[in-house]
């Protein structure tokens, strides 16, 4: 059975759990488990945990495109899925590698973490579709 839950959103219907300006879905299809975008961050890991959702257990983390609502609980998720293969849009990459002072709410995340580096030699991520392999891509 396919089960798509609504990790963060703008609007919460549930009592303990936490909403946000962005997104965040988590898809379970019995087989595979996918994080699908990742919210602004101050919600997911909250929310997954109430929900009884084990985040290390995604197989990929998709993020859909490069604003700080969708792609701003990266690192969190990074650190819950270190396994995950990670796909993008090439948006999403421009955001996420930004130099924070050129980084905005609308195009890019304040930063991974402090002091993080991400690079396309450290496998996480991938500027080259073509080259992308198992770890992940662009999308879109």
């Amino acid at each position: 059975m396919i089960s798509l839950t609504v990790l963060s959103e703008n609007t919460v219907r549930s009592a303990g759990l936490l909403g946000e300006h962005g997104l965040s879905y988590w898809l379970d299809t019995g087989s595979h488990r996918v994080l699908f975008d990742t919210g602004q961050g101050m919600a997911l890991g909250h929310n997954a945990s109430r929900l009884g959702i084990d985040l290390a257990g995604a197989d990929a983390i998709v993020l859909s495109h490069g604003h700080y609502d969708h792609v701003s609980g990266l690192p969190h998720a990074l650190k819950q899925s270190p396994g995950a293969a990670l796909w993008f849009h090439p948006a999403a990459w421009a955001f996420v590698t930004a130099p924070d002072s050129q980084r905005t709410t609308d195009s890019g995340v304040s930063s991974l973490e402090p002091g993080a580096t991400s690079t396309p030699e450290s496998g996480l991520f991938s500027p080259n579709p073509a080259g992308a392999g198992a770890k992940g891509g662009f999308v879109g």
